[in-house]
Formats: C-alpha cells, structure tokens, sequence
C-alpha cells in the first residue's frame, strides 16, 4: 500500500515564466539578485499541486526532494509547507539525486518501507535510481499523465 509521495520540485512543481528558458531553474534563481518578485520568473504548477493537496487530505504523506535550493526563497516557502511534510534537497543533505543510496537515505528519514514509497521526477536518472532503491516510481512528463499513474498506484 502506498503511503507517501515524495515529488520532485523543478520542471515537476514549478516551472519557469518564460517558456523559451532551457536552464536549470536553479541557476536562473542564482542569476536573480535583490528584491525581486518570484513569480515574475517563475510558475508553479497547479494542477499537480491541487492533486497533491487531495492526497494529503487522504492521510498521505507529501514530500519534496530537489536538487538545490531554489524552494527556501521566502514568497514559494509559505506555499509549500502547508502541503508538504519534508522538503529535502540533495545538495543541503551532500548527495546527488542520481544516486541510488540519497533515495535509501530518504527512505529511512521518512521510517516507511521503499515499496510503500512513490517518487515522481522528471529525469529518468532519477527515478531508475529511485527503483534501483524500491520506491514505485512516476517518470514525469505532464500533469495529467503523472496525475493518471499516481491514481493507480494509491487507489
């Protein structure tokens, strides 16, 4: 039985604004200096999100695994934690997400069993790590199709 779901954030949750970017949303977030408005450059994903929050509200456990740390700006922050129960990021706990060890790692943070676990990212490194470890996996492509393949598996 699935009890969690730890979701990736960029190219997943959040995009950006620009549809041209091909960057990381990382490296945009490190070009960005002063006071500037977020969601000028970026946006989020409601869809999922919304999905998301339904789960919750099913007793699921929610959860975030990134890269960097692009989610601690303040104005995306507020939005988040109300709807996530961790948000981890590879580069604040000194692991790579290709790795399959970061996703083991995970597992023992959140005291559940890997098969018990879904990930959903948008890098297919990831998520063949991810199954390498146990979790049942969502390769992401668009909201509808990820949304359909997580409804299978916590039905």
């Amino acid at each position: 039985m699935i009890t969690t779901i730890v979701s990736d954030f960029s190219y997943v949750l959040l995009f950006p604004k620009e549809e041209s970017y091909q960057g990381t949303l990382n490296g945009l977030y490190r070009t960005l200096t002063g006071n500037f408005n977020f969601f000028d450059y970026y946006r989020l994903n409601n869809k999922l999100l919304e999905y998301y929050k339904s789960l919750k509200s099913q007793k699921l456990s929610i959860n975030i695994f990134t890269s960097g740390s692009l989610q601690n700006n303040l104005q995306i922050k507020k939005i988040l934690e109300p709807i996530f129960d961790h948000i981890w990021s590879a580069q604040e706990l000194g692991l790579e997400k290709s790795d399959i060890e970061s996703y083991r790692i995970i597992t023992k943070k959140l005291g559940e069993k890997p098969e018990e676990i879904v990930f959903v990212d948008d890098q297919l490194v990831n998520v063949e790590a991810a199954r390498e470890a146990g979790m049942q996996i969502v390769y992401y492509t668009n909201s509808a199709v990820a949304i359909k393949k997580l409804s299978s598996l916590v039905k």
